[in-house]
């Protein structure tokens, strides 16, 4: 708790209402509005955190129903991951991936999602097989 401040508890409202905003979309612009908060607070040090928000971000935005913005914030994430990547930052990929779906006939979330697939790690699945 030493180390938690103020951008992570606006990172952690972002994810809050990013996750509420599923089943209640108005609650996107509160997740943008904290996640754009925790932004602004973050320093260069704190990379793994800024992917986290990047895709808190990315993901009300779909849900707010603006591909555009939603593009530029993931590619931030995706740009961002490398060394910085963890399980945690994999499973927030998929889970704004997911998001991805209803706008695929979109070229560039078309363009999106084939470089998120390239880079997700496989998963194992039942029996052992392998998928994104």
């Amino acid at each position: 708790m030493q180390l938690f401040n103020e951008a992570d508890l606006y990172g952690m409202q972002a994810l809050a209402y990013r996750t509420l905003a599923e089943f209640e979309p108005d609650a996107a612009r509160h997740a943008q509005h904290y996640a754009d908060k925790a932004l602004a607070l973050r320093v260069d040090t704190q990379q793994r955190s800024k992917i986290f928000d990047f895709l808190s971000m990315a993901s009300a935005c779909f849900i707010a129903d603006d591909p555009e913005q939603a593009d530029r914030f993931a590619r931030l994430a995706l740009v961002s991951m490398g060394q910085n990547s963890s399980r945690r930052t994999w499973d927030r990929l998929r889970q704004m991936y997911r998001l991805t779906a209803e706008y695929s006939s979109y070229p560039r979330i078309q363009e999106l999602r084939e470089e998120i697939e390239m880079v997700l790690p496989k998963q194992k699945g039942r029996g052992g097989s392998t998928r994104a």
